[in-house]
């Protein structure tokens, strides 16, 4: 439950955080992991987040996430997306496989964040239905 998440907060030099399929967590906890100031990889695939609580997170956890993957998370919207993306400077793998909220506008906000544009080494989209090919050969060019 979510009380968990709030004691997890609390092991400072945690590095690596994976709560896939965790289906009874939701935003309350989620918020706590904000606190993780050293987390470097975060699964939060197949849970219950929601854009609120990834917007909320977003500008702490933006400054030493490296992996995320938010792999079928329903709860998330296009625009809160977009705007948690927007913080995150040294990611170097996003996994947003079956992410609905993943459309070409996000992926185009993706394209100007110069800091992620970076250090991204790896993108996963597979079965990210909302994308257009003109939105992807945006990114590639941008990329070279």
């Amino acid at each position: 439950n979510d009380v968990a998440l709030e004691y997890i907060s609390e092991i400072s030099s945690l590095k690596s955080l994976d709560l896939n399929g965790c289906h009874r967590l939701d935003d309350h906890g989620f918020v706590h992991l904000a606190k993780l100031h050293q987390l470097e990889f975060l699964c939060l695939t197949d849970t219950r987040i929601s854009d609120v609580a990834l917007v909320a997170m977003a500008p702490s956890l933006g400054r030493s996430i490296k992996r995320i993957h938010l792999t079928r998370c329903s709860r998330l919207r296009a625009s809160g997306l977009g705007l948690a993306l927007a913080h995150f400077r040294v990611l170097n793998a996003v996994r947003l496989r079956s992410l609905a909220a993943m459309d070409s506008d996000v992926l185009e906000s993706m394209c100007l964040n110069q800091g992620l544009l970076s250090t991204l080494e790896e993108l996963d989209l597979t079965d990210c239905k909302n994308i257009t090919d003109d939105s992807v050969l945006a990114m590639v060019t941008r990329l070279f």
